[in-house]
């Protein structure tokens, strides 16, 4: 008979969830699944997105918040729509969960808005001046207690991680020092690293591969001779910042299809006619198609599944070689039970991967289920009899038998 031993555990505690935010960027082709895992597509994305972000812009004008403070808010709303279907389905309200966004990024970025002020600008926007009410009016009391509410699921949303890093500063920098910008024409640039905030771009790649993207839009738009940064600085500029014509050409090509299918939400897209953004699209569609490269940079383990099946031959794993590709990750299954509002345990947020690992080998021995395996001797009458017990010492091979020797049985 097998007893088990007693549990050391108070009643009701379990093994918390831990999760090392370690994904800061995506591929395009991550994005769309996590849509698709949350009931979303581009075609209801991309109002919903825009028109949050117009939101977000309005109400930062109206309380004279700097660009940064919009910049973080932003990449914060995006985190947020990969977990959470705005939806009336759903229960979220876009002016609310805007305004949460814009109330945590205006603590990160330390430009301090209490809550009652954001909503009752955000309230005032499109209303006449006589129509606009203070921020101490009873009718906002709802609205500031659901935007301070939905202020955790911001932070389970960025994984608690603060560093937002903005692109205009260096945008301008490289535009000085390489293209040979005036200051008017690095208004140009600037602008162009604002409307890139509108696209999935500060989610798939890094504020440096931004700047780089932006100031040769500028100049191909301002139609300045680019040809020194093109044979001494691009490429230097690459090595030293990770960068590719790849990554490049992917940013150029989401600015563009934002100007021409949604100008009227941009800030610069009016600026220009259509025709100049179609001659500027063309001309890096023929650089990509010559030299063979894919519309979107794809991730290592993409890269090996799209080879594998040109191989005919299953793909290695390169997140974990000991798990099957088809198999759900742990930070999926986190990142799913986030998503869910799951009140099954705590989810704790780590950024040391190395400690993490290390607290889950040594919290793991306090939950494995220990059993002593006991004989014991019965009467005719199938009774135990009193004071028979004694520990059993087999070989594993022999553990399937279930009479012992002597007459006895292991229960």
């Amino acid at each position: 008979m097998e007893n088990p031993l007693p549990d050391p555990r108070p009643p009701g505690s379990g093994p918390d969830a831990i999760m090392v935010p370690a994904k800061h960027f995506y591929t395009e082709a991550q994005i769309q699944l996590r849509l698709q895992q949350i009931g979303m597509d581009e075609a209801k994305d991309m109002p919903a997105r825009l028109q949050g972000i117009s939101m977000l812009d309005d109400v930062r004008k109206a309380l004279l918040m700097p660009q940064r403070t919009l910049n973080t808010a932003i990449q914060i709303f995006h985190r947020f729509r990969l977990l959470h279907a705005i939806t009336v389905e759903s229960g979220y309200v876009l002016i609310e969960v805007a305004c949460a966004c814009l109330l945590l990024a205006a603590k990160i970025e330390d430009t301090l808005k209490k809550p009652r002020e954001i909503v009752c600008a955000a309230h005032n926007m499109g209303k006449a001046s006589s129509e606009h009410i203070n921020s101490d009016d009873p009718i906002l009391e709802a609205s500031s207690k659901n935007i301070v509410a939905l202020e955790r699921q911001m932070l389970e949303a960025i994984a608690f991680d603060f560093k937002f890093k903005s692109p205009q500063a260096i945008t301008t920098k490289f535009g000085r020092k390489y293209c040979g910008f005036t200051k008017e024409d690095n208004q140009t640039s600037w602008h162009l690293a604002v409307d890139i905030y509108r696209t999935w771009g500060p989610l798939k790649h890094t504020y440096t591969d931004i700047a780089l993207a932006c100031c040769e839009l500028a100049g191909r738009l301002l139609e300045k001779d680019m040809t020194v940064y093109e044979t001494e600085h691009r490429a230097k500029l690459y090595g030293n910042y990770q960068c590719s014509r790849l990554i490049v050409l992917e940013i150029l090509l989401d600015l563009i299809d934002l100007y021409q299918h949604h100008r009227n939400t941009t800030k610069w897209g009016q600026k220009y006619p259509p025709e100049l953004w179609t001659s500027i699209q063309s001309s890096l569609e023929s650089e990509r198609a010559a030299a063979n490269l894919p519309r979107y940079r794809l991730s290592p383990q993409e890269a090996e599944n799209l080879a594998a099946a040109r191989e005919n031959r299953e793909p290695r794993n390169f997140t974990n070689p000991g798990r099957p590709i088809g198999s759900q990750s742990q930070s999926a299954a986190l990142m799913a039970a986030i998503g869910a509002r799951s009140q099954t345990g705590t989810v704790r947020f780590l950024f040391n991967s190395e400690a993490a690992r290390e607290e889950e080998r040594v919290v793991s021995r306090f939950f494995e289920d220990v059993y002593e395996e006991v004989e014991v001797e019965i009467d005719s009458d199938g009774n135990e009899i009193p004071g028979t017990e004694r520990p059993v010492k087999r070989s594993r091979l022999d553990r399937g038998s279930e009479m012992g020797p002597s007459g006895t049985r292991d229960e």
